[in-house]
């Protein structure tokens, strides 16, 4: 499975993408997390229900973090893509 998700909110200078990161790899999740502009991309490749605790683990985020919303998309065309999770700048 493949998701991709947008996180709204305080997730900026939060450390919110190394959090992402850390959570992925305890998972095995594949897949890379980036900011941009007032949000946080992320995209999540593994398995079904270790992807859906991966979303439900953003919707909480790090201390510090405020997350108001999480968009998640399904990528399913696009499996097998990574080899590791990322941060991306």
């Amino acid at each position: 499975m493949i998701k991709r998700i947008f996180v709204y909110g305080k997730v900026t200078d939060t450390f919110f993408r190394l959090f992402i990161r850390q959570n992925a790899k305890r998972l095995g999740i594949n897949g890379f997390a980036k900011n941009v502009e007032d949000h946080v991309e992320a995209v999540f490749e593994g398995e079904s229900s270790k992807v859906n605790e991966m979303i439900e683990v953003c919707k909480q985020g790090p201390p510090g973090a405020k997350v108001e919303n999480v968009k998640v998309e399904d990528l399913s065309n696009y499996t097998g893509t990574f080899d590791d999770f990322e941060i991306l700048r």
